[in-house]
């Protein structure tokens, strides 16, 4: 049965996230203005979309609204938006695909990160449900683990089913239909894969606060694992990718369309990076949640936190350098400045190198006072540590020996690191403790 105050505290939440969305293309608008032609619309059909939908939705809201509100309304004004979030969703989507094969058909690229962006909306979504302390699948949260992942899965069937009709564009436009099949499907599998993490996370925590009135807490939440699951799977990918570009760059000069490739390859996955960046970000906020709850705020507590900004500082600034790098080098080149370009790229490099190492001495602190606590499963989180820089090392061995053998090797190495946390992470979540009065989970 609905519950009147879920049903009421759902709109709310959804009214912030039209916020949200409204605010965000504000923002890009005028970030738009200062790069195209003021008068050409068409580089703003998505935000028109967008923001006359948003309207749409704050006149209905205020019609409906400007007498009181009482369950009836409640429950008119949740279809209301469900149908204009779904409308505006495909349809911004929809147009969005238009212009890019319209674009492609004109020889023109255009990058964009809206899977970033939805990826920051669910996070907001998150938070305002924790806030109000409600769960956005509540009229199945409660059905056992397997029948709620069939309802997801069911879900995400169905929308990838309307979904690939942003295939109709590059039928229009004679644009190139394997490249727009790829990037439907790019966008298909990180919309999916966003949304199944959500609902996981959903069913996760509701389950453990059911664990916790029943007086039992794990270790660490469940949704650490889910986290890393999903993170263990770009870096393994990443990985190989990256064992593939060096093998080209071995190969080098008998392979160079082989590099071009994997160079467009590399280049496609780095997108993504900064959605598993704020993904790691959530998760160790998790795991500091569990370290307050066992063992205080004291050496562990502050070391994670200090590991958890710099980890992010670090990630963010080597992804907005990466990002920006072909502006960059245009600028210099323009300029004739290849030396000055030469030297800021050096020092970047140096920089990068540093922050490589920072992290690192901050992760062997707290494995130190851990050992101290009698943790288990510690040797996992050591070989986390250790395997990284052998990693590093064999990889230089494979540069200077132009050997694959060293090559494989390293890359198997830093497969293992991640292997190793991930199953220091599920040993926790397996440990099953007695109920702390003052926990909570987020």
């Amino acid at each position: 049965m609905k519950d009147e105050r879920i049903i009421k505290e759902l709109n709310k939440t959804k009214l912030v996230i039209f916020n949200y969305i409204f605010l965000t293309t504000l923002l890009f608008v005028f970030t738009k203005l200062l790069i195209f032609d003021v008068y050409n619309i068409y580089n703003y059909s998505i935000e028109i979309f967008i923001i006359l939908m948003t309207f749409l939705l704050y006149i209905i809201r205020v019609f409906m609204f400007n007498q009181g509100s009482d369950e009836r309304i409640e429950e008119n004004f949740q279809l209301v938006g469900n149908i204009l979030f779904t409308i505006m969703f495909f349809g911004s989507f929809f147009i969005h695909f238009f212009m890019v094969a319209y674009f492609q058909s004109q020889n023109i690229i255009i990058y964009n990160i809206t899977s970033t962006l939805i990826l920051i909306g669910f996070i907001i979504l998150v938070y305002q449900l924790r806030k109000r302390k409600i769960y956005f699948h509540f009229p199945f949260i409660d059905k056992n683990k397997k029948d709620y992942l069939l309802i997801i899965l069911k879900r995400i069937s169905i929308f990838s089913l309307i979904f690939i009709t942003n295939l109709i564009p590059y039928l229009i436009f004679k644009a190139n239909i394997l490249i727009g099949l790829i990037a439907i499907l790019m966008s298909l599998i990180s919309l999916s894969i966003t949304y199944l993490i959500f609902s996981l996370y959903e069913k996760n925590h509701y389950d453990e606060e059911e664990m916790l009135s029943h007086g039992k807490v794990r270790n660490l939440s469940m949704n650490v694992s889910l986290f890393f699951s999903f993170i263990l799977l770009y870096y393994v990918t990443s990985s190989i990718i990256n064992y593939l570009y060096q093998s080209y760059l071995i190969d080098l000069p008998s392979n160079i369309e082989g590099l071009h490739n994997i160079n467009i390859m590399q280049a496609t996955f780095f997108l993504f990076s900064i959605d598993f960046i704020i993904l790691s970000t959530i998760m160790f906020f998790i795991i500091r949640k569990s370290i307050n709850r066992f063992l205080g705020k004291g050496s562990v507590y502050k070391l994670l936190t200090l590991y958890i900004y710099s980890a992010l500082f670090i990630g963010s600034i080597r992804y907005l350098w990466r990002l920006l790098n072909p502006m960059i080098t245009q600028y210099f080149v323009g300029r004739n400045g290849i030396e000055y370009l030469y030297k800021l790229s050096n020092i970047i490099g140096y920089i990068e190198a540093s922050f490589m190492i920072y992290p690192l001495i901050i992760i062997i602190l707290i494995i130190y006072h851990l050992f101290k606590t009698g943790i288990s499963y510690i040797s996992h989180l050591i070989a986390y540590a250790i395997l990284p820089p052998i990693a590093i090392l064999i990889a230089i061995l494979s540069v200077t020996y132009e050997s694959h053998f060293f090559l494989i090797v390293s890359a198997i190495i830093n497969i293992a690191a991640y292997i190793a946390l991930y199953l220091f992470f599920i040993k926790h979540t397996q440990i099953i403790n007695k109920k702390d009065p003052n926990s909570d989970y987020i």
